[in-house]
């Protein structure tokens, strides 16, 4: 450790009072291995073993973002069904309603004016109901 405490601050800038505390924090973190020989104790890291953490940090990030894909697709099709989308459902009926409503009068118009026909005899010939205000 006295070595290491001589050496960071030469070679790499890093303040002496922290490397104790920065090598005990990747001793921690299972970055650097720690060993006590005797008296000597020996820190070491392996650049194989850190390969091998970053091969298994790969495949568990290609993991999550499969199953981030199925969730999203999951909530694509739950939202087809959702409240918002009975919402929207009925929002589009009540306009089709409206537009239906609105058709039915521009026509019973249209054929009032162009073949001269009263509404009653119109609403017979097309089995209107008398009394139809709207369509619900």
């Amino acid at each position: 450790m006295k070595e290491l405490e001589k050496i960071a601050p030469k070679q790499k800038g890093i303040v002496a009072q922290s490397v104790r505390e920065i090598t005990q924090l990747l001793v921690d973190e299972g970055l650097v291995e720690c060993e006590k020989i005797g008296t000597f104790v020996c820190y070491w890291a392996f650049p194989s073993k850190a390969a091998l953490t970053r091969a298994e940090l790969l495949s568990r990030f290609a993991d999550l973002k499969t199953k981030e894909t199925t969730l999203k697709k999951t909530l694509d099709e739950l939202a087809l069904s959702g409240p918002e989308a009975i919402a929207r459902i009925n929002k589009s009926a009540d306009e089709a309603k409206e537009a239906a409503n609105h058709n039915i009068f521009s026509i019973k118009k249209w054929c009032k004016t162009k073949f001269g026909i009263d509404e009653k005899t119109l609403n017979e010939q097309f089995d209107i109901p008398s009394d139809m205000d709207y369509v619900e």
